[in-house]
């Protein structure tokens, strides 16, 4: 198994053996769940109700580049990550572009329930929209199915446009 963590945040205590025993159990490649995210210290649960049905799922990761679970809350088999590592080396918005992958083709689990705790900062990729975008549009052209898009390309602009107006 596979635990992708940044030195600043953090898992939650039980994380590991929680998805361990999900992932075998339900013959999964990957689980994901929610996360708080510690902004100066105000915890807020980001929760994804809506990843537990394949159908939505798929649908929101292709066309969402924002509101998705993080890789942080992730645990991948090896199998999976053998399989998908390519990706994280030649995409730089490669968590997107990994989850994309995840759910058109594997096995993939939700936890409804906080398994790390990410660290707002102002080193955060997404805090500079000028920076990701181009990281964005390259998913939106490479990964992201025909049949997602336009709708992808559309979210992209739009969750960069809030951004860079700010």
């Amino acid at each position: 198994y596979i635990q992708l963590l940044a030195s600043d945040d953090v898992i939650i205590r039980s994380k590991i053996r929680q998805q361990v025993h999900f992932m075998t159990s339900s013959n999964l490649d990957c689980v994901y769940g929610d996360a708080f995210t510690n902004d100066q210290g105000k915890l807020e649960r980001l929760t994804y109700p809506d990843f537990a049905n394949q159908a939505q799922r798929i649908k929101r990761v292709c066309t969402q580049d924002t509101q998705l679970p993080l890789a942080q809350s992730a645990l991948f088999g090896r199998s999976f990550l053998d399989a998908v590592g390519f990706i994280r080396s030649e995409e730089q918005s490669d968590d997107w572009a990994m989850l994309i992958h995840a759910v058109l083709h594997s096995r993939v689990g939700y936890l409804a329930e906080p398994l790390v705790i990410y660290r707002i900062h102002e080193g955060n990729s997404y805090k500079n929209a000028w920076s990701t975008l181009g990281m964005r549009l390259s998913v939106v052209g490479k990964v992201v199915p025909d049949e997602f898009r336009i709708h992808a390309l559309s979210n992209v602009l739009l969750s960069h446009g809030e951004l860079l107006l700010r």
